[in-house]
């Protein structure tokens, strides 16, 4: 795992602005695209997945890309640098790591979300609060 830092260029063509999570297994950046100048966030794995995960991960992402939802943010690029994957979202405004100080709004769009999702027959398989953003609406 390469060390990364404020101002650094990671993945190609996205500016690291600031880390907002680091954990075991991942590090989430808001950082800023080189080429259109827009905000997203950037979670870069810590870890090589096998070649047969990030090939499951890629086709997962793929087959979402026409999930349409007010409170759900797809990825909208991902690849591998300095051996590392990491995978691109739109950044929604202000939005920060899910804390226990969330009230009943946030979560009840949390479970309108996951209804809707799972509706259509996706799960995420992976849902914890590390894996929620919230925005100030």
């Amino acid at each position: 795992m390469i060390l990364l830092s404020e101002g650094q260029n990671f993945p190609p063509k996205y500016r690291l602005v600031r880390k907002l999570k680091d954990s075991a297994a991942d590090e989430s950046w808001i950082a800023v695209s080189e080429t259109t100048g827009d905000r997203v966030f950037v979670t870069i794995l810590k870890a090589l997945l096998s070649e047969t995960a990030w090939q499951q991960t890629t086709k997962r992402i793929d087959a979402l890309r026409g999930l349409v939802h007010l409170n759900i943010s797809l990825v909208s690029a991902y690849g591998e640098a300095d051996d590392c994957h990491y995978m691109v979202e739109p950044l929604i405004n202000a939005a920060e790591p899910f804390s226990s100080t969330c009230n009943w709004s946030t979560l009840k769009q949390i479970i309108e979300a996951i209804d809707y999702s799972h509706k259509l027959g996706i799960s995420h398989g992976h849902l914890h609060p590390s894996n929620l953003l919230v925005d100030s609406e």
